[in-house]
């Protein structure tokens, strides 16, 4: 098992001044605390309603009234907070991807090892993102979905950092190299995730292609030497 790695000599920057400008905005719009108000329970109930319409029907088939009747209130409550459709697949895709990517922060929780992390981070992704009614989408490069979604929230790399943050927050060092190292990491699963091969057909297999092919190129083992 990979052992802890000690710090750098230069002090690393914190995780939030290295990480995207945007991550701490979706955070802000989309957390709800202990005493959640009226607003974003509603939100919460129309947003969950809209994944459920996108998994039965697919989102080309997905309407405004559809989201209505699955989730029980009128229609003017649903335009008090979203006037359209965009709006709605919009904030459902964000949340999604929030949801998947701060799940698998707290599943790497349970590893101890650098590389442990990074590879089973990549597989928690690689297993779980394709199941979301809405991440799939995607995965599968539907033009039409992303005509709804707004591309300045649509960043791989801010995902990735999600994904990862746990990691970072126990390896402070590793926030010097956080841009490169999100980026090469997201771009190994999307790819994984977009062009399957007979090389990673299964779970064993794809695991394999990570600790061969991945995880070298991040050169985890720098951060593990460097005092």
């Amino acid at each position: 098992m990979v052992q802890k790695a000690s710090e750098k000599k230069q002090p690393a920057k914190s995780v939030k001044q290295a990480s995207h400008g945007d991550v701490v905005q979706l955070h802000q719009r989309f957390s709800i605390g202990h005493y959640p108000s009226p607003s974003d329970v509603m939100k919460e109930r129309l947003l969950d309603a809209c994944v459920a319409v996108a998994k039965d029907k697919g989102i080309a088939l997905l309407k405004v009234k559809d989201v209505v009747e699955y989730s029980g209130v009128s229609r003017q409550s649903v335009y008090n907070h979203y006037s359209n459709k965009k709006q709605l697949l919009n904030d459902a895709f964000i949340r999604e991807g929030l949801r998947l990517a701060e799940s698998c922060s707290r599943e790497l929780d349970n590893y101890s090892g650098l590389e442990d992390k990074f590879i089973q981070g990549f597989l928690y992704v690689y297993q779980n993102l394709p199941l979301n009614p809405l991440l799939k989408e995607v995965v599968q490069s539907n033009r039409e979905f992303f005509s709804y979604v707004d591309q300045e929230n649509y960043s791989p790399k801010a995902f990735s950092y999600l994904c990862l943050q746990s990691v970072f927050e126990a390896y402070p060092q590793l926030s010097e190299d956080l841009s490169e190292l999100t980026e090469y990491w997201a771009r190994g699963v999307f790819s994984l995730l977009m062009l399957p091969s007979e090389d990673t057909s299964t779970l064993e297999l794809v695991e394999y292609y990570v600790r061969k092919r991945l995880i070298p190129g991040l050169a985890l083992h720098t951060y593990q030497t460097k005092a």
